[in-house]
């Protein structure tokens, strides 16, 4: 970013213009990807796209045709068709050795730095920023990795108490959280978590209040459901986009097929207005 003289966006807007200057003035170089099933999570979810929008218990709101969701859409097909956005996958053999020192930017999780980055960009030469706005409203973003973990109902007595231990033990103790590359849910975990991150000599920038403030901006309309939301982007969007299809395209038939997996398990399915 120095090299070049770019100043780093804050808002998607401004992602999206500084995108189309590398494209021309540096290409090859590339600020994002959309290759992986759980872009969705990456580009829809801080847009506040309502395609994952559990209103009530049985009800859910699924709508592809939500200006939040085209507004994500129609600024990443101009990037993708430019060569700034790529639609490799970032755990393509390849990602690696094609991307060595060619990612000026890339929107992503905590995960990444520890995770993808080693040996595709030189120490101290990796930073982070805030998420990205849309210029009004608050400030939301997505998430990626994670999950939930269930007991089953149909477990009692001893083994119960010692199945409630285990999954406490999983989701707090830092024995467990501090081996993942992701950022831990449980805040305790948190400060020897970024200390491990800053001391890898990854970062050029103290990382703490830049991932604190994101894990706080996680937006709630996006929801655990029983189906796999990133799995259906992948079968559609991503698969789409390797066929040379626009993300825009692909948007009505993502939907289409959240919705078919929530009636089937019994939701009713609105959209907004």
């Amino acid at each position: 970013m120095t090299q070049f003289g770019y100043t780093v966006p804050t808002t998607w807007q401004g992602w999206q213009t500084l995108g189309e200057e590398v494209a021309t003035q540096h290409p090859g170089y590339i600020v994002g990807s959309v290759g992986d099933n759980w872009d969705d999570d990456i580009y829809l979810w801080p847009s506040e796209c309502h395609v994952d929008d559990v209103v009530k218990t049985d009800t859910i709101d699924i709508n592809a045709a939500d200006p939040n969701c085209t507004r994500a859409t129609a600024l990443i097909d101009p990037l993708i068709k430019d060569g700034a956005v790529t639609t490799d996958s970032v755990f393509s053999s390849t990602f690696g050795t094609t991307y060595n020192n060619k990612i000026l930017m890339m929107v992503g999780p905590a995960w990444y730095g520890q995770y993808l980055f080693p040996g595709i960009v030189t120490k101290g030469d990796l930073a982070v920023a805030d998420p990205l706005s849309w210029g009004s409203g608050a400030t939301v973003t997505g998430e990626v990795g994670g999950g939930l973990w269930f007991m089953s109902s149909h477990v009692t007595g001893a083994a119960k108490t010692l199945t409630a231990s285990i999954l406490t033990w999983l989701s707090t103790s830092y024995g467990s959280q501090g081996i993942s590359p992701g950022y831990p849910a449980y805040v305790a975990d948190e400060t020897p978590w970024i200390a491990g991150q800053q001391a890898s000599g990854l970062y050029s920038n103290q990382i703490a209040p830049v991932f604190a403030k994101a894990a706080t901006e996680v937006w709630s309309g996006w929801s655990p459901v029983p189906w796999s939301t990133d799995s259906v982007f992948g079968s559609t969007v991503v698969t789409g986009l390797n066929s040379g299809s626009t993300m825009s395209s692909q948007l009505a038939g993502f939907a289409s097929q959240l919705a078919d997996f929530a009636q089937s398990d019994g939701y009713t399915v609105v959209t907004t207005p």
